[in-house]
C-alpha cells in the first residue's frame, strides 16, 4: 500500500521546458561588474581559459552564462514543480510538474511559455556477438605496399610531384609492429592513418574529451580503467556513477562503454584508439530500458557540463530523428531550431570541437542525416568500410538549408571496441556511432600536436585534409577523414604583436640541413626565410608583417641536404587570405588526373566506372548529372529503378548523343533534387 500511494502522485508528473521572459537580473553586464563575477564562478579555470584562447580577454563570459536566478528558482518551486535542470544558455528552467502545479507556472509573470520535454529515441545499432580475447587480426590485403619517401626521397634529381605526396587512394607503409600493437583495432584506424600520427606522439595528450552517451562501465575494462577520467555524471539518476546501478538494464552501458574505448581506449595487442592519452569526462545523458532514449533537457544540461569543466571536444553519438510529439520535422533541420542542436552550436562558440553522429538512417524513410548533426558547426561523422566504400545505413544529406552533411567519415563498420561487464573482452559494431568517437579521438591527435589551434581551424582542416575536399557530396562529406593529413597541413597561430607563425610537421623526418619557407613578393619574384627546427619532422616560422593583410603565397624548400647539394622541393604550394586563420591549398596551374588524384581534391573511381546511386525509400526521382572538368553540364540521366542501390554505366554521349572526348569528368546523383554522391572519373 505504502509503494502504491508513493507510485501515484509521481505517476502525474510530466517534464516540462518553462521558457523565460529573462534570468531575473538587473544591472550592467561589464568586466568586473557582479553580473559577470557571477557569470565566470559559474565556469572552471580550464573553460575560462579555453574560452579566452578562442574569444579573446574581455569575451570569455557572455549574458548567456548567467544561470536563472534563484528568485526565479524558487518562485518555480513554490508552485510545487520540482527543478530539473538550470539550462541558463536557453533563459530556460526544465521542471517536473502535474497539471495543476503547470497552471500555476504559466501565470508567473517572468514566464514567456511552457512545453513538454521532448524525449528523443534512438534507434539501437546492431553489434556482432563479443569476439574472444585471443582474435587475431584481420590485417589488409594492402598492408605490405611500398612507399617511398615523403618530403625528400633517395635519387633527389629524380623527384616527382607524388614522391613527395602519395595518392591518398593507397595506404602508407605499415609495419608488423604496428600490426601486433593494434591488434584487432589495427584496420579501422589504419585507414585513417592514425598509427602514423600516434608515432609522431599524436596520442591525445593535454586534451580533454568529452563523451555522451548511455553509460560507462570504465573501471573494469582493462583497455579503460587506466585512461584518465577527470569527472562522471549520471544526467538520469542525477549521481556520480556513469556504471549501471539498481534498475538499469544489463546492458545499460554498454554502448558508451564501446565509443569510449574506440575514441580512447588502450590495451596493449588489442586496442590502441587515437586519443588514449587525453583526459576524458563521462556524462551519462541516455536511458536504454526498451530503446536508447534522451531527454532534450537531459542532452542541453550535459554539453553545459561539459563546458563548465573545461572540455576542449565532445563526442556524442545521439542522432535523431523520432519524437514523442511533432515539433520538428526535417524542413526544421536547418542547424539552428532543436533544443540539442542548439546546445552543440553554443558550446561550439565557446571554443569547444564538437563531434556527433550522422544518424543509420538512410535505409529508412528519413534517410537524411538527423539532429543534432544538422548543427551549423556540428562534425556530423559518416560510417565508411574497411575498403573505403560508404556504409549503406549511414545518413546522407543535405541539411534542409542545403549544406554539405555528413561533414567527414571514419570506419564504422566492424569496428572493435570494449564489451562493457567485461575484463577485457571486446566486440565488433556498426554504425555512424561507431565512426563518431574515432573521428573525435583523431581531433584529439590534432589539438594534442597543436594546442595552439582554435576550434574553428580544426574543424576547417579536418574537413579540408579528408580525401575529397574539391568534391565534396551528400554520402561521404569532405571524404575519409586522414589523421595524417590533418597534423601535416600547415597551421597557423597568432603571437605577438599580431603576427602570424606558420606550424608545420612532414609525414616523415627530414633529412636536410635546414627547411625554408619560401613566399611570393611580386610577379615571379620570391623570398625564403629559414623555419626553427622544433624537432625532426616539426619546423615553425614567424611571417613577414603583411602576411595577415594580403593573400599571402608560399610553399615549403628542403634546401640542402647533408652532402651539400641544393635539393628544391616540388611539394604543395599555400595562400592565406587576409583575416583568415586558416590555411588554403592552390590549385595545380595545370589539371591533370594525377594532379587531381595526388592533390586529395575528390572521390577517383578510376576509367569508365559504374556510377552509384542509393536508394531512398519514397523517393519520386533520381538523376545523374555529368559534368566535364569546367563544371559544364554534359548529360543528364534519368534513373527509373529507384527500389535499391543501383549502378548505372554511361555510356559515353552527351545530351545531343554525341560521344565525349577522352578526359575528367564529374557526376553527381540528384535524389529528388537534392545533390548526393558525387565522384571523378576518366571517361576513354
Amino acid at each position: 500500500m505504502l509503494i502504491i500511494l508513493f507510485a501515484l502522485p509521481l505517476s502525474a508528473q510530466e517534464n516540462y521546458m518553462v521558457f523565460l521572459k529573462n534570468k531575473g537580473y538587473t544591472g550592467q553586464f561589464t568586466p568586473g561588474t557582479a553580473l559577470w563575477e557571477t557569470a565566470v564562478a559559474s565556469l572552471s579555470g580550464r573553460s575560462i581559459e579555453r574560452r579566452i584562447k578562442h574569444l579573446g580577454t574581455g569575451f570569455e563570459v557572455s549574458p548567456e552564462d548567467l544561470p536563472v536566478s534563484h528568485e526565479y528558482i524558487t518562485k518555480l518551486e513554490a508552485t510545487g514543480a520540482r527543478v530539473r535542470w538550470n539550462l541558463k544558455w536557453f533563459d530556460c528552467v526544465s521542471v517536473s510538474a502535474n497539471k495543476a502545479t503547470l497552471e500555476k507556472i504559466k501565470n508567473l509573470d517572468f514566464v514567456s511559455y511552457v512545453r513538454p520535454v521532448i524525449k528523443i529515441r534512438v534507434p539501437f545499432e546492431f553489434n556482432t556477438t563479443p569476439l574472444p580475447l585471443e582474435e587475431e587480426l584481420l590485417a589488409s590485403a594492402s598492408d605490405n605496399i611500398q612507399q617511398p619517401s615523403y618530403f625528400i626521397p633517395p635519387q633527389a634529381d629524380h623527384t616527382s610531384y607524388s614522391d613527395i605526396h602519395p595518392s591518398p587512394f593507397t595506404l602508407h607503409p605499415s609495419s608488423d609492429s604496428d600490426q601486433k600493437l593494434y591488434g584487432g583495432s589495427y584496420t579501422q584506424y589504419r585507414i585513417s592513418n592514425v598509427p602514423e600520427v600516434n608515432s609522431m606522439g599524436g596520442k591525445g595528450k593535454g586534451v580533454r574529451i568529452g563523451v555522451m552517451d548511455s553509460g560507462f562501465d570504465w573501471q573494469k575494462h582493462d583497455a579503460l580503467k587506466t585512461r584518465k577520467v577527470i569527472a562522471e555524471y549520471d544526467f538520469v539518476k542525477k549521481d556520480k556513477v556513469t556504471a549501471n546501478q539498481d534498475g538499469d538494464p544489463f546492458s545499460q552501458h554498454n554502448h558508451g562503454t564501446f565509443c569510449f574505448s574506440v575514441c580512447g581506449g588502450f590495451l596493449e595487442g588489442k586496442l590502441v584508439a587515437p586519443s588514449h592519452e587525453a583526459e576524458f569526462v563521462l556524462a551519462k545523458t541516455e536511458t536504454t530500458e526498451f530503446e536508447r532514449m534522451v531527454e532534450e533537457d537531459n542532452y542541453a544540461a550535459a554539453v553545459m557540463f561539459m563546458d563548465s569543466i573545461g572540455v576542449d571536444i565532445t563526442t556524442s553519438s545521439l542522432g535523431y530523428t523520432v519524437f514523442d510529439d511533432t515539433t520538428y520535422r526535417y524542413e526544421d533541420l536547418t542547424g539552428d531550431k532543436a533544443i540539442c542542436t542548439k546546445a552543440i552550436n553554443y558550446a561550439f562558440e565557446k571554443g569547444i570541437l564538437t563531434f556527433t553522429a550522422a544518424g543509420n538512417s538512410a535505409n529508412d524513410p528519413w534517410y537524411y542525416v538527423s539532429t543534432p548533426g544538422d548543427g551549423t558547426y556540428a562534425l556530423a561523422i559518416g560510417a565508411v568500410t574497411r575498403n573505403r566504400e560508404i556504409a549503406d545505413f549511414s545518413s546522407g544529406g543535405p541539411s534542409a538549408d542545403g549544406r554539405i552533411k555528413p561533414d567527414f567519415s571514419a570506419a564504422g563498420v566492424s569496428v572493435f571496441g570494449a564489451l562493457a561487464s567485461s575484463k577485457n573482452k571486446f566486440e565488433r559494431s556498426n554504425g555512424t556511432s561507431a565512426a563518431t568517437p574515432i573521428a573525435a579521438g583523431i581531433g584529439g591527435q590534432l589539438l594534442s600536436l597543436f594546442p595552439h589551434l582554435k576550434n574553428t581551424q580544426a574543424r576547417f582542416i579536418l574537413r579540408y585534409t579528408s580525401d575529397q575536399r574539391m568534391l565534396p557530396d551528400n554520402l561521404y562529406g569532405y571524404g575519409l577523414v586522414s589523421a595524417l593529413e590533418a597534423v601535416t597541413h600547415p597551421n597557423l597561430e597568432m603571437v605577438a604583436q599580431g603576427k602570424l607563425k606558420v606550424h608545420k610537421r612532414f609525414k616523415e623526418e627530414v633529412r636536410a640541413k635546414s627547411v625554408y619557407l619560401v613566399f611570393k613578393t611580386g610577379y615571379k619574384q620570391t623570398e625564403r626565410v629559414k623555419m626553427d627546427k622544433i624537432d625532426d619532422e616539426y619546423y615553425t616560422v614567424t611571417l613577414p608583417d603583411n602576411a595577415g593583410k594580403q593573400v599571402f603565397e608560399f610553399y615549403f624548400d628542403a634546401g640542402e641536404k647533408e652532402n651539400g647539394v641544393n635539393f628544391p622541393s616540388k611539394g604543395r604550394k599555400y595562400y592565406t587570405l587576409p583575416g583568415n586563420m586558416n590555411v588554403f591549398i592552390s590549385t595545380p596551374e595545370k589539371v591533370t588526373l594525377n594532379s587531381f588524384v595526388t592533390e586529395r581534391v575528390a572521390k577517383y573511381t578510376g576509367v569508365n566506372p559504374r556510377i552509384f546511386t542509393k536508394f531512398k525509400s519514397g523517393a519520386k526521382s533520381t538523376e545523374i548529372v555529368i559534368r566535364d572538368i569546367a563544371g559544364r553540364t554534359v548529360v543528364k540521366i534519368p534513373v527509373t529503378d529507384q527500389f535499391y542501390d543501383n549502378r548505372i554505366i554511361w555510356d559515353g554521349r552527351d545530351s545531343n548523343q554525341k560521344r565525349v572526348p577522352m578526359g575528367i569528368y564529374t557526376s553527381t546523383v540528384y535524389i529528388d533534387g537534392r545533390p548526393g554522391a558525387k565522384q571523378m572519373f576518366l571517361r576513354k
